[in-house]
């Protein structure tokens, strides 16, 4: 089973939005239109263009949004506070809440306020987002083929959320000593701390993950727990690691790329739950593992530099031994 790309899961979830608005929307009549489905008040049908502008109730909130919203379509005022819905949401106030304390922090154009955040993916959001994107773009007639691709390719900032470097200089411990030895001595102390974390870590990561997606063994996919943990603990105990002031960037590098390549982890990890959001830590575990490899560079080249070398009983030879296997 090949890893879906984040373009291809979004367009999938907008298939399967146009699909079951399809089928639960639509019928055929003699003449060919495209009808939502006979309501149960009797009145029969409605044409779906009709639907997409329809506001039952008049309260600025079309019907569509109030199933995004979780109103009731037939109440111009959910929550009977003397406001109606669609001024609530204008004001950032939670149409289903009497206020005060209903205003909404960061409040967006669909109702994920009423789901909790374990219930709220990424996957979850992006399908509610494209709905509403669909559905108003459904105003003015059906989509043609380059609408599509551009409703889709709209959404490909989900695909551009950078990790976040949590660790500052003011967290290391940088000395002003940049001898050979201390250098060395670095090497040594920081080739400890990556051994130490990874000594009971028999696979690779990918490794991991790839068996799991392509056996879709969900059991398989939490093996990725340990390792992920052991990045983490890396960033950690870098942190103790005594630093010569010529390293120290290069240093605070390493400690948020191990950090970040276990944040990556944690979303692969997600994939059964959440595909689109594991897609995303693909992506940002391949761009900080590029970052990593970088950094075992440039510290090679820094202790080449400086004459040292590590001899394979010594910690730091680690560092030449991870890159040697790492550009293969």
């Amino acid at each position: 089973m090949d890893i879906p790309s984040k373009k291809i899961i979004i367009a999938s979830l907008f298939g399967i939005i146009i699909l079951s608005f399809s089928l639960w929307n639509t019928s055929r009549d003699n003449d060919g239109l495209s009808y939502q489905k006979e309501g149960e008040n009797g009145q029969g049908l409605v044409l779906v263009g009709d639907f997409t502008i329809q506001d039952s109730d008049e309260d600025g909130l079309k019907d569509w949004e109030e199933i995004l919203w979780k109103t009731d379509p037939q109440n111009p005022d959910s929550d009977g506070d003397g406001i109606l819905d669609g001024q609530e949401i204008k004001l950032e106030r939670n149409p289903l809440v009497i206020g005060p304390g209903d205003i909404q922090e960061n409040a967006i154009l669909f109702a994920t306020q009423t789901n909790s955040e374990e219930d709220s993916t990424l996957t979850d959001l992006t399908a509610q987002r494209l709905l509403f994107e669909y559905l108003n773009a459904q105003k003015d007639g059906p989509l043609t083929a380059d609408a599509t691709n551009s409703l889709v390719d709209s959404f490909s900032y989900v695909a551009d959320s950078e990790l976040v470097d949590i660790y500052k200089n003011s967290d290391i411990k940088i000395s002003s000593d940049n001898s050979v030895e201390a250098l060395k001595l670095y090497g040594n102390e920081m080739g400890a701390v990556i051994k130490n974390g990874h000594k009971n870590i028999n696979n690779l990561a990918l490794l991991v993950f790839f068996e799991a997606v392509s056996n879709e063994d969900e059991e398989k996919i939490k093996e990725l727990t340990k390792i992920i943990i052991s990045y983490k603990n890396i960033a950690k105990s870098g942190l103790n690691v005594v630093t010569p002031n010529t390293v120290a960037d290069l240093h605070l590098s390493f400690l948020n790329n191990f950090q970040n390549i276990g944040v990556a982890l944690e979303k692969m990890q997600t994939f059964f739950k959440d595909p689109l959001l594991s897609s995303l830590g693909v992506d940002q575990y391949q761009k900080t593992s590029t970052l990593m490899l970088n950094d075992f560079n440039n510290l090679n080249n820094l202790f080449t530099k400086n004459n040292i070398y590590f001899a394979p009983n010594e910690s730091g030879y680690l560092f030449k031994q991870t890159l040697d296997i790492m550009q293969e």
